[in-house]
């Protein structure tokens, strides 16, 4: 999962809401119960690498591998929701570079 947040001047005025962490929660959520990746960004800003949360899946995990992944997972998903706050308080970009933006993301996966 990628999620691209425009941080550019021109988002506030034409009506682009700004994601916030606790809204990407859901969407974690659904990471951490089937294992895989979620990537944020932000369309603006070419020179930021994409946050990067990776939880394996439930089920390649035992028992005693599974509360200790669990506990680690959580502590990646307080990680990850952190550093997207971070970039979200950043100031706004000058411009608004959406291909950058999806280059960057292709790249990624």
């Amino acid at each position: 999962m990628a999620v691209l947040q425009d941080v550019s001047q021109s988002a506030g005025p034409n009506g682009i809401a700004t994601i916030q962490p606790d809204e990407l929660r859901e969407l974690v959520q659904a990471v951490m119960a089937r294992g895989g990746e979620a990537v944020f960004g932000v369309i603006g800003r070419r020179d930021e690498a994409l946050v990067r949360l990776r939880v394996r899946g439930p089920d390649t995990l035992n028992a005693y591998q599974g509360n200790s992944a669990r506990l680690q997972a959580r502590k990646e998903v307080e990680r990850f929701l952190a550093l997207v706050e971070t970039r979200l308080r950043a100031a706004p970009s000058q411009v608004t570079d959406l291909t950058a933006a999806l280059h960057r993301v292709n790249r990624f996966f």
